[in-house]
């Protein structure tokens, strides 16, 4: 049998558990950074956001 358990009011921070929207956030741009880095296609698409690398022309 799977549970849930849900504890509110500050539990997980006072614990220190990152937990957070900003702790999501950070986590969630450095996976992509580590997604961006590793990919092989042009397209990177994950439902929420999507990359497409385009040519870079210099100078």
């Amino acid at each position: 049998m799977n549970r849930i358990i849900l504890i509110g009011n500050g539990f997980d921070l006072a614990h220190g558990l990152k937990t957070s929207y900003a702790n999501f956030i950070d986590w969630y741009w450095e996976k992509k950074i580590l997604d961006l880095r590793n990919e092989k296609g042009k397209v990177l698409d994950d439902g929420l956001t999507k990359f497409e690398l385009l040519k870079y022309i210099g100078f």
